[in-house]
């Protein structure tokens, strides 16, 4: 048996042997950044393309890894090069343990932080308003009044614990400016 996966200029039979005769084929059209971009099968809402296998539902581009590359080692995972979770681009995808994938989404600035995290009551600019306040000696509770945040917020401001990205930019500004 097999995966027909097919495109607007090109079909590619990838074989599958555990999937049922009835399969769905895989298809995608090519983007502009020769992403794969499956449009055949339902997004399970966090960008990847679920496909029904042996009894369970599996992501589209493991599937293709799989079909190319034999079964993935315990302990690993399909990585997207492109950061592109509906792309089923076999030169896209990598083996990588879950600490290459954390090391990619730092590198590739694809973490949720600060105003980019949806419960931030805060935005940048406004840390770095704090920033200064705090540096004049304003206290914590003063400051967190016209935020409208809890005072424990901006001690965790003070003390680093939160908004890095900012405190270091903050900081460099600082030295600059001595």
């Amino acid at each position: 048996m097999s995966i027909l996966l097919t495109s607007e200029n090109q079909t590619n039979i990838v074989i599958e042997p555990n999937l049922n005769v009835h399969a769905k084929p895989i298809e995608y059209y090519v983007n502009e950044n020769g992403c794969h971009i499956c449009i055949s099968h339902r997004n399970d809402g966090s960008g990847y393309h679920s496909i029904y296998r042996n009894g369970k539902n599996t992501k589209v581009h493991r599937v293709v890894w799989e079909n190319k590359n034999g079964l993935i080692p315990d302990g690993l995972f399909v990585l997207h090069s492109c950061d592109n979770p509906e792309c089923c681009n076999l030169d896209h995808l990598r083996l990588g343990t879950h600490a290459d994938n954390m090391r990619d989404r730092n590198i590739r600035n694809r973490t949720a932080r600060g105003s980019r995290i949806g419960r931030a009551k805060l935005i940048e600019k406004d840390v770095f308003e704090i920033l200064d306040r705090l540096a004049k000696g304003e206290s914590c509770t003063s400051i967190a009044r016209q935020y409208a945040v809890n005072p424990k917020a901006i001690n965790n401001i003070k003390l680093g614990k939160t908004w890095k990205h900012v405190i270091e930019i903050w900081t460099a500004n600082i030295l600059l400016a001595a």
